[in-house]
């Protein structure tokens, strides 16, 4: 009989979590777990698929936050669902999917921390960070997360000291990643590059965290030193008409490219010379590790979990620093020579960042959990 599970997150559109979870629902043997997804937001890319591979949607419409707790226990109870798997990256939004899920019938809690946040400095910030810890971490079976750094983000001082979670690491296909010429050059003539044009590219959700405003200024300082470059910029999110407007502002129209969410990244990492990534926080950064499987050299914030500091390939750059700092160390890495990018994918598989590496790991859990709850 096959395992029932519920995951339970903000969406099904084109994100980290999402993209990392549907990776996991494509490879996982289908024929002894049962995925359905409990999602807050209605439009999403992956919706189809999901059905396709057999999965129920359940959309919750709820605004009240106590309604939404009850909402996710009665699907739970009414899917009799064995283990429901929460993934939010905000320590409110976990909370409300675990006590929904705590509330179904002898349903197994997993809690998946992927992301850090930033921290409060106030004292009033930390009491609530402190009890917020404590509420995830007493109504949880299992406790998973992407990197250390998210895992103290959201559980107690216990549950990390004694080691009570457990690190997944967000593989990735490594073959499909892996740099390809001809690829590079098919996606370069489609986006108009002159051959000896640098294109330094960034992947991410249009959101504050991924910090896309500060990386117009820096493109806009680099472009002075070498005219014959161009940034690409790959999502979508709340952003995108500030970026706009920034970018109309700074009058560098011409020379940003903004191509919304593609399924195809990996293509288009091909085409890219520099990965730039000034995040002001990341659970660990998936699009990195995507960028160094690819071959790419990378210039990255110093605020990212050392966990995703896989290669030689990533130069680490305070957020203190100046767009023009910034700038200048963009143009020291592209001197670098990388003799080689194909190899780098082998590296990431090596440090254990594969898709089928994970889905041992989620498989072994809810092997687990499962025989728990018989």
């Amino acid at each position: 009989m096959k395992t029932r599970i519920l995951h339970i997150l903000d969406s099904l559109d084109m994100g980290g979590i999402e993209v990392f979870l549907m990776q996991i629902y494509r490879n996982i043997d289908l024929n002894s777990f049962q995925f359905d997804f409990l999602i807050f937001k209605q439009n999403g890319c992956f919706l189809d698929e999901v059905k396709k591979l057999g999965g129920k949607i359940f959309i919750c419409n709820k605004n009240n936050y106590l309604e939404q707790i009850i909402y996710i226990s009665s699907i739970i109870k009414e899917g009799n669902y064995q283990i429901a798997h929460c993934h939010n990256c905000s320590r409110r939004g976990l909370i409300k999917e675990l006590v929904g899920a705590k509330l179904g019938n002898n349903c197994k809690v997993i809690s998946h921390s992927h992301n850090t946040g930033n921290c409060s400095n106030n004292a009033l910030g930390k009491i609530k960070e402190y009890f917020f810890k404590e509420i995830i971490s007493h109504n949880a079976d299992e406790f998973l997360a992407c990197s250390k750094d998210a895992a103290a983000s959201k559980y107690n001082a216990e549950i990390m000291k004694k080691n009570r979670y457990k690190i997944i690491n967000n593989g990735i296909n490594s073959r499909e990643f892996q740099f390809d010429s001809e690829k590079r050059e098919i996606i370069r003539k489609e986006l108009g590059l002159i051959n000896n044009e640098l294109l330094i590219g960034n992947v991410g959700r249009l959101e504050t965290q991924k910090n896309q405003l500060f990386l117009l200024d820096i493109f806009y300082e680099y472009l002075k030193k070498n005219e014959k470059s161009k940034l690409i910029i790959i999502g979508n999110g709340s952003l995108q008409n500030a970026i706009r407007e920034k970018i109309h502002a700074l009058g560098i129209d011409d020379s940003v490219l903004l191509v919304g969410s593609v399924f195809n990244v990996n293509d288009y990492l091909n085409a890219m010379d520099i990965f730039v990534f000034p995040s002001l926080f990341e659970g660990l950064g998936i699009s990195l590790v995507e960028a160094q499987c690819n071959g790419l050299k990378c210039l990255v914030s110093d605020t990212l979990p050392e966990e995703v500091f896989l290669t030689e390939l990533v130069h680490k750059q305070s957020l203190k620093c100046s767009a023009t700092d910034w700038s200048n160390e963009i143009a020291t890495i592209s001197d670098e020579l990388i003799l080689n990018r194909k190899l780098f994918a082998q590296e990431i598989s090596n440090r254990g960042y594969t898709i089928e590496s994970a889905v041992n790991q989620i498989s072994e859990i809810y092997y687990m959990l499962a025989k728990e709850n018989l």
